[in-house]
């Protein structure tokens, strides 16, 4: 059977303030729906700890069957509010550290995840190539990507894969949504790695590579360039 991952955490009522009895219903709703077999797990939002608002009690709401992947957009967006220099691609040695001592964090909420569930119960983690160009001041290069990647691969994460997330890249003639490097870029960096105990991934999203062209042709041609 084809098995999802379902990134359910946008329509969460938690996006509108912390709700617990609310988030419990709405998770035990996942769990109720049709065909709920085809579920493999959530992808759960990261913005610094395993739940924006309670993790311990937020563990206790999910199915311990299910596995997760971590998506680190959210935190990183935020971030970019107080420090638009920061991200694993940034080229400002002080932001990019702040941008690794962030996935750190993330390491640290997969390995809780493991313990919870028994086992290694995380598929992946994704990371992003940010920050966000375009802006004063800001610069980012895949070399720079690939020294952050080098050293976060170095760590152990569970089982889980690290998946660098492609996002809008940068352009001059149209306003990004993230604004981030290339995906050759991405590819590049992944590619100049060493050896590492953690595989590191390319991600396509189907609707940022969308957003990148203004085309829905654009992620197929984004994944043919991952081959």
């Amino acid at each position: 059977m084809l098995k999802f991952t379902v990134g359910a955490y946008a329509a969460s009522p938690s996006a509108q303030g912390w709700d617990p009895e609310k988030e419990s219903i709405y998770l035990q709703g996942i769990r109720s729906l049709p065909n709920a077999e085809a579920i493999r797990g959530l992808e759960l939002p990261f913005f610094g700890t395993l739940h924006r608002h309670d993790p311990d009690r937020f563990l206790r709401m999910l199915d311990p069957k299910w596995d997760f992947v971590l998506t680190l957009i959210p935190g990183v967006m935020e971030r970019l509010q107080s420090n638009p220099k920061e991200g694993l691609a940034s080229s400002d040695l002080e932001s990019r550290q702040s941008a690794i001592e962030f996935v750190g964090l993330a390491r640290n909420a997969v390995e809780t995840l493991c313990q919870w569930a028994g086992r290694a119960c995380v598929q992946g983690v994704e990371i992003h190539s940010a920050p966000q160009l375009g802006k004063p001041g800001v610069e980012s290069t895949w070399q720079d990507l690939s020294t952050s990647l080098q050293e976060v691969a170095s760590w152990n994460w569970c089982g889980a894969g690290l998946l660098v997330e492609h996002c809008d890249r940068y352009k001059k003639s149209q306003p990004p949504a993230k604004g981030f490097l290339p995906l050759e870029e991405e590819i590049s960096a992944i590619r100049s790695l060493k050896a590492a105990s953690t595989p590191v991934s390319v991600l396509i999203n189907w609707g940022r590579s969308a957003i990148e062209d203004r085309s829905a042709l654009s992620p197929e041609l984004h994944l043919a360039k991952c081959l």
